[in-house]
């Protein structure tokens, strides 16, 4: 087997680094820094950061997981129904 050679994996990182992100699917630095804030200010120990439903999921996973499994089982099998 052949090793791909080191300028051919720089290139192709450099690719992947000029790629654009689209902006819809990172929060803002000034959101962010916004959260931070407020949690902050309000001497919490743990902040969850996160957009929406992703937080919504981990959240029941961790705390409720039969719940979790099963809503997500529910809305996995009516997409392919």
């Amino acid at each position: 087997m052949k090793q791909i050679s080191c300028d051919a994996r720089l290139l192709l990182f450099q690719e992947l680094k000029d790629r654009p992100i689209a902006s819809d699917e990172r929060m803002t630095t000034e959101r962010c820094a916004k959260l931070m804030a407020v949690g902050m200010a309000n001497n919490l120990d743990e902040v969850w950061i996160s957009e929406y439903p992703a937080l919504l999921m981990v959240y029941l996973n961790q705390y409720v997981p039969n719940f979790s499994r099963w809503y997500v089982l529910l809305n996995v099998t009516s997409l392919f129904l």
